[in-house]
């Protein structure tokens, strides 16, 4: 038998060098030391989002928000409620009072309708019920798993309990009802919202799925009614703005004949909705485009400009009989106590704080639709779906430009300034940069660089230029010259790029689906270059 010689001065067997070498009072402490060592790393493990996923991603670095105000079912766990919806899971932290980032096919999960939930409370393990089957979620690893049977002994539901009783306290104007077969909630404008499923909580609150109007929080001891609208109104998002802590969202109502404009709070975590329907103030919640001051924040839309005051949440709307020469506004752009309009063929000025209104007037040809607007340099750029025009502070002229080659020529969606004086633009034709001399630098064409997708927006963050384009998102590394591609395949919720903005290290595509969230410059991920 093989032996050896441990400098502790025992003969033992070679499996049992180790635990011989070490004195018989710590031995206990070394095993603790070493069980604690092991917890300690599960623990960074699933806080911090240690392991990175098979395309090298850290759990958080792609989040979507989706239209999540209708709900199917309610799960409880440890601390977190958990909602299925037909736009994924959302889960409420009741120490923390607030929505952790939701479950969805940026996560992982193979379909976003939900049909039923089951939540093991000890553990948070999560099921679903969807069109494409069963999955489950560990919290731990933070992955999505496929199974083959739903357990239905962690589902719960509380339905009768929310029957049961008589007498709640709502919002003015909302109220409770059960016809015998379903309970609903009525909103002010009379629209009704069946309530799915219920669950009582540690807490002595009742948990309400509501299809329509997301959750509704019941605190059994008053009666007090809580309502939680959570997400999208609707998934289509053609334009978005980040401001400071508040995101707005703009949709078109596409097929749909719901619509309203979102915001998030970001410090209080509430979503909020405003509709043309009812709200006689908004003359549209078709939005096209959205801008914001240090006062107001303003919508173009289909139907003229909304102009809502920051303060006191009033809304104020402008169209022909206001002043403004076209009821269709495509795009904004503020400059100290100007607001700048661009419409069909129409370029129109506010003077904000004083809500008037004067013409810009052009000795040219007219513009078209007037898509994008901006001031770099001593001059202003007036982009359009008949090309490119400028209007020079220092001679007062307007003239139409283009590059030789001509790929400025047709739509211009996006115009952005660089370092340096220099000038990006992006169209159908592709994107160009100029220098402050106003001659072309760089240019990746749409049939050429882009793989025949036009890029619809543009952004500058770090080093890099990001294109949206309607099959994807184009990275291009500008120092060493490589370009990297993202789509769903990474965690966009959809290819089609309506809009994209910066925000520090974070990266916002606003698409046809919802809108996707990537942290692109995570610290903590291995560099993907």
């Amino acid at each position: 038998m093989a032996v050896a010689s441990s400098s502790c001065g025992y003969k033992t067997e070679m499996r049992a060098v180790v635990t011989s070498c070490i004195p018989k009072h710590s031995y206990h402490l070394t095993l603790l030391h070493v069980l604690l060592t092991v917890a300690a790393a599960v623990v960074l493990l699933s806080e911090n989002g240690a392991a990175q996923n098979r395309l090298g991603y850290l759990p958080g670095d792609w989040v979507t928000y989706r239209q999540t105000r209708f709900v199917t079912s309610v799960g409880m766990g440890w601390n977190d409620m958990y909602f299925g919806t037909t736009g994924g899971v959302i889960r409420y932290n009741s120490l923390d009072k607030r929505w952790k980032e939701p479950l969805n096919r940026t996560s992982g999960l193979q379909s976003d309708e939900i049909w039923r939930i089951a939540v093991n409370p000890s553990d948070d393990m999560l099921w679903v019920e969807t069109p494409l089957g069963v999955y489950s979620y560990n919290p731990l690893f933070q992955e999505w798993a496929t199974e083959f049977d739903f357990p239905t002994q962690y589902e719960h539901s509380d339905i009768r309990r929310f029957t049961d009783i008589q007498t709640y306290h709502l919002d003015v104007g909302w109220s409770m009802s059960y016809d015998g077969e379903a309970p609903f909630l009525t909103d002010p404008q009379l629209r009704e919202y069946q309530v799915l499923d219920a669950l009582e909580d540690r807490w002595n609150h009742l948990w309400l799925a509501t299809y329509g109007n997301g959750i509704a929080d019941v605190d059994l001891s008053s009666r007090f009614v809580t309502l939680h609208p959570v997400g999208l109104y609707q998934n289509e998002v053609e334009a978005m703005l980040v401001d400071g802590d508040s995101v707005w969202f703009g949709s078109k109502r596409g097929v749909t004949s719901d619509n309203a404009i979102t915001l998030w709070d970001r410090d209080s975590d509430l979503w909020q909705y405003f509709d043309d329907v009812y709200d006689a103030w908004l003359v549209s919640d078709e939005v096209n485009d959205i801008a914001a001051d240090d006062r107001y924040v303003f919508f173009a839309t289909d139907g003229g400009l909304a102009k809502l005051d920051k303060k006191d949440g009033s809304l104020r709307s402008f169209g022909k009989a206001l002043g403004l020469r076209s009821d269709e506004i495509y795009s904004l752009y503020i400059e100290d106590s100007l607001l700048f309009m661009g419409g069909t063929g129409t370029i129109d000025v506010m003077l904000i704080r004083r809500d008037s209104v004067f013409p810009l007037r052009a000795a040219i040809a007219p513009f078209g639709k007037v898509l994008c607007i901006n001031h770099i340099g001593g001059s202003f750029w007036i982009g359009t779906d008949n090309g490119l025009y400028r209007y020079n502070l220092s001679d007062k002229r307007w003239s139409r430009f283009d590059v030789p080659e001509g790929y400025l020529g047709g739509d211009i969606w996006q115009i952005l300034p660089g370092r340096s004086g220099e000038i990006w633009f992006a169209g159908i034709d592709g994107v160009a940069r100029l220098d402050s001399s106003l001659v072309e630098k760089e240019a990746f064409l749409t049939r050429r660089d882009l793989n025949e997708h036009a890029p619809h927006r543009i952004a500058l963050a770090g080093d890099f230029l990001w294109i949206g384009t309607e099959a994807g998102v184009q990275r291009y590394d500008r120092v060493k010259r490589l370009w990297k591609f993202y789509s769903t395949y990474d965690g966009l919720v959809n290819n089609y790029i309506n809009d994209m903005k910066v925000e520090g290290d974070y990266l916002w595509f606003a698409t046809p689906e919802g809108v996707t969230s990537f942290y692109w410059n995570n610290p903590l991920r291995i560099r993907d270059e």
